[in-house]
């Protein structure tokens, strides 16, 4: 079995914020994008796994940053599972300078099964069976804790999902949140900081026909990051800021 997968990646001009920085959204992209990759290489991609009506789903994600590439540089990703927790699955990632091989970035994430029918988290031994166990690959992160709510007086508006947000599964697409996030903390905040470490917990999609309160907290290097329909969750991030360097 193919216990871990990793994928060169090229910063582009797509890629970056007006600082010509790594946007966060892009860089849980690229960790998708790898995700995906090793799946298939797996025989659990996408394809694979909706014949027997399964569907991956994200449910955590944890990232923390020591340095960011900026435009036209080259990271390498790599990703590896480790053992299934109940009927949650731990994935880890590593971000590299692809040049120098400095560890840059290190990520967990918690992924689900969710069986399409009964629209619940499952098991499922036909792809337990095919995926490495790696008890003898160490974490690169713990794994995502809870995301911190602030205390702190909000700012309070609404959205309502763009075109743009959307992907082909007709709901707002998860790299989305972040790119939110940054627009609530705005171009002045973040032409002076970068997003050097978040977690995210997404808890129900949010499709074309909802909209949501988003809730916008401070507290100096701090922020936490809420959307709410009525008194439904669809999303929590919280993080913090340190200085561009």
């Amino acid at each position: 079995m193919l216990k871990s997968c990793s994928l060169l990646h090229r910063i582009t001009t797509s890629d970056t914020d007006l600082m010509g920085t790594w946007k966060c959204s892009s860089i849980l992209g690229a960790m998708q994008d790898v995700a995906v990759e090793h799946c298939n290489q797996l025989g659990l991609g996408r394809d694979d796994i909706l014949k027997d009506r399964l569907a991956w789903v994200v449910v955590r994600m944890q990232l923390e940053m020591e340095r960011f590439p900026v435009l036209g540089d080259n990271v390498r990703l790599e990703t590896f599972h480790n053992p299934v927790r109940h009927t949650f699955f731990p994935r880890y990632f590593l971000i590299r300078d692809a040049k120098s091989e400095e560890i840059i970035g290190r990520a967990s994430s918690l992924w689900m099964l969710l069986d399409l029918d009964s629209r619940k988290s499952v098991r499922a031994p036909q792809v337990l069976s095919k995926m490495p166990i790696n008890r003898d690959m160490a974490p690169t992160l713990p794994l995502p804790g809870n995301a911190e709510k602030l205390n702190t007086p909000p700012l309070v508006f609404s959205l309502t999902p763009s075109f743009t947000d959307l992907d082909f599964n007709r709901h707002v697409n998860n790299t989305r949140y972040l790119d939110w996030c940054c627009n609530a903390l705005g171009v002045d905040t973040l032409t002076d900081n970068v997003i050097s470490g978040f977690i995210i917990h997404y808890d129900r999609e949010v499709v074309p026909t909802d909209q949501v309160r988003c809730e916008l907290r401070r507290d100096e290097n701090r922020f936490s990051f809420l959307g709410l329909s009525g008194e439904n969750r669809h999303f929590e991030i919280s993080g913090k800021l340190s200085p561009r360097i």
